[in-house]
C-alpha cells in the first residue's frame, strides 16, 4: 500500500500513523480496518459514553476522548504528528477545519467527509488532500483512497450505485499521453470533465489525457475497479 502511494506521488513517507476524527459508523468502521491491518490509529470523539464503547469494540485503536474543536488536543497528543487524519463527524465545516488545522502543524495528509458541493473546491483549495461523500459506501471509499493514491475526491450517487470518482493524473500514470478513445474506459464509466492548469474541458475522443490533469469520471459500482485500475496503472 505504501509503495502504490509513494508511486502516486503522494507521498514519500511511509503511512503507518492515522487519525480518525468522529466516532461515527463510518469513523468506527474505517478505524477498526486500519487497526485490524497493523496501522497505528487514534480514534478521537468528544462523547465520553461512545468513547467507553468504541474502546470495548475496537481492540487495536487508542480512543481518546476529546473535543477536536480544541487545538490544543493537538499538543497534549500529538495528534498532528500522524501520516494521515481522517476527519469524519457530523459537522463538514469542522471535518475541513480540522484538517486543515493538522496540516498546519504537520500532519501528512488530510482526508474530510464532505458532501456540499460549494464545499468541495474550498477544501481543495484550503489544503485538504482528498474528499469523501459521507455516506455509508464512505468506508470503502475510504479505503481505496488509501490503496490508490490518486483519487482525489469520491461522490455517491443514487443511493450508491453510481459513483463520480476524480483522479488526479502525474507523469508515472499509464494513461498520459493517451487520447481517450484509446483507452479502454469500462463500458458503464463516462469521462465528465478534466481540469486543466486551472481551467475545466469538456473532453472528446481526442481529448489526450496529460500529468496533473484533474479526471472527473461518472462510473456505475459494477464498472469501479475495473476503472481505477485504469487510472491508477503506472508506466513499467
Amino acid at each position: 500500500m505504501d509503495r502504490v502511494l509513494e508511486k502516486a506521488g503522494k507521498t514519500k513517507s511511509r503511512l503507518r500513523h492515522v487519525v480518525v476524527v468522529g466516532g461515527s459508523m463510518i469513523g468506527r468502521y474505517v478505524a477498526g480496518y486500519l487497526g485490524r491491518n497493523r496501522y497505528t490509529v487514534r480514534l478521537v470523539d468528544r462523547d465520553e459514553n461512545k468513547c467507553r464503547e468504541l474502546a470495548e469494540s475496537l481492540s487495536d485503536v487508542l480512543v481518546l476522548n476529546a473535543d477536536i474543536s480544541d487545538e490544543s488536543i493537538f499538543q497534549d497528543e500529538r495528534l498532528a504528528e500522524t501520516d494521515l487524519i481522517i476527519t469524519a463527524t457530523d459537522n463538514e465545516e469542522l471535518n475541513i477545519l480540522a484538517g486543515v488545522y493538522a496540516k498546519t502543524k504537520g500532519a501528512g495528509r488530510a482526508l474530510a467527509l464532505v458532501s456540499r458541493p460549494n464545499y468541495l473546491n474550498l477544501a481543495a483549495n484550503l489544503g485538504i488532500d482528498a474528499t469523501v461523500s459521507p455516506k455509508l459506501s464512505s468506508v470503502n471509499a475510504i479505503v481505496q483512497y488509501l490503496r490508490r493514491g490518486n483519487i482525489r475526491s469520491i461522490h455517491t450517487l443514487f443511493d450508491g450505485r453510481s459513483e463520480v470518482i476524480e483522479f488526479t493524473l502525474s507523469d508515472q500514470h499509464a494513461v498520459v499521453g493517451t487520447p481517450l478513445k484509446d483507452l479502454k474506459v469500462p463500458k458503464h464509466a463516462l469521462v465528465l470533465a478534466i481540469r486543466r492548469e486551472g481551467a475545466d474541458l469538456i473532453p472528446d475522443g481526442h481529448t489526450v489525457l496529460q500529468a496533473n490533469d484533474l479526471v472527473m469520471v461518472f462510473v456505475k459500482k459494477g464498472a469501479i475497479e475495473k476503472l481505477e485500475r485504469l487510472f491508477s496503472e503506472e508506466r513499467t
